[in-house]
């Protein structure tokens, strides 16, 4: 990776290994404001209803969205900055080789889930935009506050999870291109 896109207060071993991570870890440390975002709004609606006895309707239903979204975003950005689920120690006990391979296996069973998770939401987002007969519509959430929230959450969920399938094809390659250069520096 070059220095363009080198996080200079992250350590070596979480800096981003290609240009979508260096995306992602960027977009994550606005992403982490919704998290202030349901404490504001959060503290609001506690000040409202005990304070002056005027409860919301669209604190809660609000406060549930953004947490959605921060939760859809943990994956790429765990992925980004290698905190995905990994038992460093028994990995570390292995050589190069192996490595490689389980990374390998690491990405195509990540690969799996995740594309597997983007058709699900492409037919979910469908579904939250357009009506039936195909016109667009916003699906509401049903709620008396009924606000359009389900595509905006569905919809980001199915950018999400491309992101991911888009970065699990990157570290797949590297781990090919790693085991291939491996197995080339072996027979030199």
């Amino acid at each position: 990776m070059t220095d363009k896109y080198r996080i200079p207060d992250l350590p070596a071993w979480e800096q981003p290994d290609n240009v979508v991570d260096f995306y992602v870890e960027k977009l994550g440390r606005i992403w982490a404001w919704l998290v202030v975002a349901i404490a504001l709004i959060s503290f609001y609606e506690v000040v409202a209803r005990y304070l002056f006895n005027a409860p919301t309707i669209w604190v809660h239903e609000t406060a549930i969205m953004f947490a959605g979204l921060c939760f859809a975003f943990g994956g790429p950005y765990a992925m980004a900055r290698h905190r995905h689920i990994r038992v460093t120690g028994l990995y570390n006990l292995f050589g190069f080789k192996t490595r490689c391979f389980l990374d390998i296996l690491i990405c195509l069973i990540t690969l799996a889930f995740a594309a597997g998770n983007a058709w699900a939401f492409l037919r979910f987002a469908n579904k939250a935009f357009f009506a039936p007969d195909g016109t667009f519509r916003l699906e509401g959430s049903g709620t008396a506050f009924n606000p359009p929230y389900p595509p905006l959450v569905k919809g980001v969920f199915l950018f999400v999870m491309i992101v991911l399938v888009v970065q699990v094809l990157l570290r797949l390659k590297a781990a090919i291109q790693g085991l291939v250069q491996g197995e080339k520096e072996k027979s030199a």
